[in-house]
This record gives C-alpha cells, structure tokens and sequence, in this order.
C-alpha cells in the first residue's frame, strides 16, 4: 500500500472540511419549508439541473462574470478555482490509469510524483508531466495575481480591495502556500528522479543550484501536505466557505428556492457564499462618493453570515441595488436586508395614510400615480397629455389623494401594516375589472408586481407609451437636436429590469448619450426612501456626485422615468431635468394633433 506519514495532515484536514461542509449541508437543506425541499428534490430529475450544472462551471470555476468585470481579477479567480480543479480531476485520471485496479487511496493523486517517483512502464507519465506542468504554471500565475491584488487593486478595475478578519489572513496564507509548495516539492522529485516536465525540471535545477534536493525533498512534501490540512481546516470558517455554498446556492436558485420570511438557514447560505471579491465595494455609491471607512456590503454580508446584524449596517443602504447588480454570486442582498429590518409586534398606525374611496367605475385602463406621482405632477400632467391625444380612456385610481402603495412602511421594516395596505389596496385595484394598471413611479411598479397577487397586466408609464408610439408615422414625430442623458432609475432598471422600452421610446425622439453608467449600472440619484443613516448633506452629495458624472458627457437635457428621480436630480441639475412622458410631450407637433389614422389601439394589439 502506498502510504507515508506526511499524507497525515492532508488526510485530517480532508476529513475533517468534509464532515463540517456535509452537516453544513444539512443545516441549510433542513432549514426550507416542505414546498422549497420538492422544489430542492425535483431539480435533479428535472432539465433544469444541467442548466444548473452548467452555471457552476461557468460562475464557480471559470467565473464568467468576474472575467466581465476584468479580465485579469476573472483569470485570477479561474486559474485558482478551475486550476485547482484541472490538477485534482487530471491527477485522479493519471493514478487511476496508472493503477493496474484503477482505485487508490486519496492522497495519492495529490502527491502522485512521491509514489510514483520513476515508471518507464507508464506510457502517458511525460503526457500527464507536461499537462500538470501547465495546469501548476497557470495556477501559479494566478497566485502571483491574487499577491498584486493586494498591493495594486487599481490594477483589476477595483479602488479598494477587501479587509481580512484575521482567521481570514490565516486561510488566504495557507491557500497562496499551497502551490508553490507542490511546485517545490515536485521540482525537488523531479531533480532526483528525472520525472518532471518543463516547470518542474526548471525548478529542479534551481533547487539545485541553491541545495542537494535529497536534502528538502521530504520536507517540501511535509509542508505541502500540512498547507493543505491547514486550509481545509479553516475553510469552514473563513470567506473560502463561498466554494462548497456558492455550488448549493446556484442549485437553491435553479429549483426556484427564494430569500423569506423565516428562511434563516437560506439567509446563511447566501451570505455564506459571498466570496468578499470585493467588486461590490466600488459599486456602492455611499462607499465610494463619502468615502466610508466601513466596507458597507462586505461588512452587512459578514455579519449576516455569523448571525450579528447591527442597525448601523443593516439600515445604511440606498438599496439601489447596484452591489447586487454587481454581486458574481447572485446575492439577494436587498431582500435580505429588507427582512434584517422588519420590526415585529409593534402597535399599529393610524389609517390616516389611507384615502381611499369605494369605487364604483369599471374601466380597461387604470392609472396609479402613488406618493411619488402626487409630488411631481407634472409627470402624470404630461402622460394625460398624450393619453387624451390618443383618445385613450382611463381611470385615475388616487385623484382625490395619495395612497401609499406600501414600500416606505416595508422599507421601514413595518412588514404587518405593509401587507394591510397591500390588501386594501389590491381590493381597489380589482374594483375596477381593469386589465391594465399603468404607474408612471417604479418604487410603486416594483411593490405592485412583488408584493401584490393582482389579475391585470401591470405597467410602467414608459412601457405603455412605447407601446402606443411604435406604430405612428414617423412624420407625425418632432425630433429636436438635443443630446439627452438618460437616466435608469434603480427599481425600473436592476428591480424590474425595464431598459430598453424607454431607449427605444427616446430613440424615436432625440440622440441619447451612451455611458457606461447607465442600464443595469446606473447610478442612484440619492434621494432613495431606503436609507435610514444618512443626513441630507449626505445624501445630496451622492446626488451631485450622480449629475457631475452625467455632465461629462454634454447633455442638453437629463431625462428620467422616475418621479423621486426628477425631483432629486431637479435640485442640483444646471438643465433642464424632465420625465420621460414630458419630454415626449414637448418634441410632439405644436398643434399636439395626432391623427387617429396613423395609430392602432393600444387594447387592440
């Protein structure tokens, strides 16, 4: 039996990560509902788990979005992970067909050039040589990257790189010391035994330049192994647990499995797989505009994990979404932030918010206008505007009032009074018979598309004037020479992933800057109901910083689908700052005729 003391702390530390990861395992599957554990079970028999499978190889090894990020921070995290992955998967087919029963003891793939020190026999040895010389070369590069990283963040498109807790530093020390370590180990073999490839015979002669290698050939092998057990030991509690959950996490998302109420487990999960990358750090527009010494994803993500939220980080967020957006695990940071927040067993408001009166009208077409709506009237006065030009009807469910759609009070964590109003409202809405509800605020369409069960199509103002517009002659469209910025707002861009309706509707109309910031990455204008921190001087600098961003690129005109977004960016912009539907409103003829022949009914279509 092949067997050498030093394969000891390997083995222990092996045993031992999988014991802790299996219960670990465990944990998170016992902690879903019966309704998530079929969804769990029926995954496997299902198409959906290759799709699976296919994720995990393309985000837990290869990272697909990292690479999207930069190309170095993605080759970086690759070579570690799939390289890692390659010297494993090879070096179990090496020894496997190098053995005449095709079974080995575990360790000996690991540490297969110490038990096979010299074959002639096996016929493939300067194959596998050669491509485990690469594979080694590659992951030693990636290494090196993960040493830069440190030094240089600036260098993988990052300003900040993460902090290290200390068992953290511990884990990162004995993973970057475990390659090299094999490089010398096997560099030594090679030079005694003359089993090496390219990278290892290399290193052989420079050991051998500096030392007799018979002299550090066994001790290379003993610090090999013992770097080995050591991450395995403290993988379970460091941030490279993210290896093993992120795997569970991506088939939890492909059975369908979501953040809730009383997941606790799930929660853990999520924040178990946060690999604390760090691209999130610079997303985050309170980190990077007031310069926080607090890393505020990071910070929340790793409390969540180890069960100690504390308000500071669970209530100081924009929850714009953007470290989400960026996040290369899928995170539900914002869902889980908003049920860190909920506060139970609290006496209930006054309905005074609650403005609503009995209906009795029936209509195709309602429009909400939420609180938002009635702060900016110009919004709504505008889409009206074109509405009545087209002789489309509708009803104005809140005329006679603001009716909160319930968002403030679930932001607030007052989840008992937000699903009140939720119910109250939705009885209004139903009142109607309508098959569509239009709102011009995308606060309000995300709460009425996640927390309402309603039975009409729910739109964005935007959507359905795109819809309207898409078959009117072109001649009948007043195209001004202006250069407009704009802007996705938060909710209507990463919440409901609404970007290119509002594109094509401008485009009709105007040239639109590019930028990068813009889309799924579009910067927050700051005035977000979501933090509970900031003062107003902070926010407003978040604002300003926003707008100076917009203004490099010369607009004449900022426009945005959002009526918290118009009146925050209002305030500090130097031009004019208008809702989608008013600007629509304004490059129409003068007149503001439209011919009935040159349109199809919305309701026909």
């Amino acid at each position: 039996m092949k067997f050498d003391y030093f394969v000891l702390p390997f083995l222990l530390g092996l045993i031992y990560m999988i014991v802790v990861i299996i219960s670990k395992y465990a944990y998170w599957f016992r902690g879903l509902n019966e309704k998530d554990r079929l969804l769990f079970r029926r995954l496997f028999i299902s198409k959906k788990f290759f799709a699976a499978s296919g994720e995990i190889l393309r985000e837990s090894l290869l990272h697909n979005k990292v690479f999207k990020k930069n190309v170095f921070l993605g080759f970086m995290h690759a070579s570690l992970a799939f390289g890692w992955f390659l010297l494993i998967l090879i070096g179990n087919m090496e020894s496997r067909i190098h053995s005449p029963t095709g079974m080995n003891p575990p360790y000996v793939p690991i540490f297969f050039k110490f038990f096979i020190q010299n074959d002639t026999n096996f016929i493939f040895a300067d194959v596998f040589s050669f491509l485990m010389d690469v594979i080694l070369l590659i992951v030693l590069i990636g290494v090196l990257l993960a040493l830069y990283k440190r030094i240089w963040s600036k260098f993988f498109g990052m300003k900040k790189t993460t902090k290290q807790k200390r068992i953290d530093k511990y884990g990162l020390i004995s993973l970057w010391c475990i390659f090299p370590l094999r490089f010398l180990a096997e560099s030594a073999t090679a030079a005694i035994y003359d089993n090496g490839s390219f990278l290892t015979d290399f290193g052989g002669k420079m050991i051998s330049s500096i030392v007799e290698p018979n002299v550090v050939f066994y001790l290379f092998w003993w610090m090999y192994s013992i770097s080995l057990g050591l991450f395995f030991v403290f993988l379970p509690y460091t941030r490279y647990l993210h290896i093993p959950s992120e795997i569970y996490l991506i088939i939890m998302k492909f059975a369908g499995i979501k953040t809730g109420e009383g997941k606790k487990s799930l929660i853990n999960l999520h924040a178990s797989s946060c690999s604390r990358c760090g691209i999130c750090i610079d997303q985050c527009q309170i980190q990077s505009t007031l310069d926080f010494k607090e890393q505020l994803p990071l910070n929340y993500m790793k409390e969540v994990r180890f069960q100690k939220p504390h308000d500071q980080s669970i209530n100081n967020c924009l929850m714009c979404g953007r470290c989400e957006q960026s996040c290369p695990v899928g995170i539900e940071i914002n869902n889980i932030r908003l049920l860190d927040r909920i506060v139970p067993n609290i006496p209930d408001l006054e309905r005074a918010y609650l403005k609503m009166e009995q209906n009795t009208k029936s209509a195709k077409i309602i429009y909400f206008a939420g609180c938002m709506g009635h702060l900016t009237p110009g919004t709504q006065k505008a889409f009206f505007a074109i509405l009545k030009q087209m002789n489309i009807e509708f009803e104005w469910v809140d005329s006679s009032g603001s009716i909160c759609c319930g968002r403030p009070l679930k932001l607030a964590g007052r989840e008992a009074e937000n699903k009140r109003l939720v119910e109250e409202n939705s009885n209004l809405f139903h009142s109607y018979n309508a098959e569509y509800l239009i709102t011009s605020c995308p606060i309000c369409l995300t709460t009425l598309k996640s927390d309402y069960q309603l039975n009409m199509n729910v739109l964005h103002h935007s959507q359905f004037l795109k819809t309207l517009f898409k078959n009117l002659d072109n001649k009948v469209i007043k195209k001004p020479r202006k250069k407009i910025f704009y802007h996705d707002p938060c909710e209507l861009s990463r919440s409901c992933e609404i970007v290119e309706e509002p594109r094509k509707l401008l485009a009709m109309f105007s040239e639109i800057v590019s930028s990068h910031e813009t889309g799924l990455n579009s910067l927050c204008c700051g005035g977000s109901l979501g933090n509970m921190n900031l003062s107003e001087e902070q926010k407003n600098k978040v604002t300003q910083n926003a707008i100076s961003s917009f203004m490099k690129h010369s607009p004449e005109v900022l426009v945005t689908s959002c009526p918290l977004c118009k009146k925050t960016f209002s305030k500090f912009a130097n031009i004019p700052v208008q809702d989608i539907s008013e600007f629509i409103l304004d490059s129409l003829p003068i007149d503001k005729k439209i011919p009935a022949t040159r349109l199809k009914h919305f309701l026909e279509m």
